[in-house]
């Protein structure tokens, strides 16, 4: 009998790249998971050089006094090292850097690399001027939800940032669910990695919050508009009893032809 021949295994077609992004992307982060896997952070360069130990960490307010000797060429090459590193590391807790911005970046840090502290500080601090600023806008459709808006390429690309969106808009949205169409929303464009991490823990224990989709404001006005009912047909009044008639009396009937008179 001839010997029978395995089939040959079969090799799984490879995943396509954008469902594998797409699926990273709104796949709910489990407890030890890192909060910022699959987050469209920008690929930033990293700082040429190691870090002096004693340099300024990233939330390092930078006294004013510093700021102007560095901009009159006043102050220490150690000063502006040091200043232009805070600036650095400030232009690097951001996400979601254009192109430019991140060209910006690099330009700066081959001036820090280069030695030019002074001139990669202005550039730092211009790039962090527009980072800190920058805004977007996105009008709320019918039925869309913070949940959705997050969602959109336009905005995050991520559902689970919808708390971004709220605390941003919390001045006109009081609660997550209080979305209506045609309400103008304000995006901050480029939102801090630690402002990203305590939305996503927010998200992950509240999500049911920001999935409640908007209503049509005038639909919901009407709705809740209290209904009045139609007046009632007025009754016609009663009329007057008809005043009676006088009947006039009765003539006294003739006396009858041929009648003998009575004695």
């Amino acid at each position: 009998m001839p010997a029978t021949t395995a089939p040959a295994a079969v090799q799984a077609p490879a995943p396509d790249a954008s469902q594998a992004v797409a699926a990273r992307s709104y796949s709910p982060p489990t407890a030890d998971a890192n909060p910022l896997a699959g987050m469209p952070l920008p690929n930033l360069p990293s700082l040429a050089g190691p870090t002096p130990p004693d340099a300024p960490a990233t939330n390092t307010q930078i006294a004013r006094a510093d700021v102007t000797d560095l901009a009159a060429g006043q102050a220490s090459a150690g000063d502006q090292t040091q200043l232009a590193q805070a600036e650095l590391r400030k232009a690097q807790d951001r996400i979601g850097l254009s192109d430019a911005q991140v060209g910006q970046l690099q330009q700066a840090q081959d001036k820090l690399a280069a030695g030019d502290s002074g001139t990669a500080f202005l550039l730092l601090q211009e790039l962090n001027a527009q980072l800190q600023t920058e805004t977007r806008s996105y009008v709320v459709q019918e039925n869309e939800s913070l949940w959705h808006v997050a969602g959109q390429q336009e905005v995050y690309g991520n559902s689970y940032l919808w708390p971004l969106v709220w605390q941003a808009n919390k001045h006109r949205v009081k609660q997550p669910y209080q979305l209506y169409k045609g309400l103008r929303l304000t995006i901050p464009a480029h939102p801090t990695l630690q402002e990203v991490s305590e939305a996503l823990a927010y998200s992950k224990n509240n999500s049911g919050e920001g999935m409640r989709p908007a209503t049509d404001p005038q639909a919901s006005t009407a709705a809740s508009a209290p209904t009045t009912p139609a007046p009632a047909p007025a009754t016609p009044a009663a009329a007057a009893p008809a005043a009676p008639v006088a009947t006039p009396a009765a003539e006294p009937t003739s006396a009858t032809p041929g009648a003998a008179p009575s004695n």
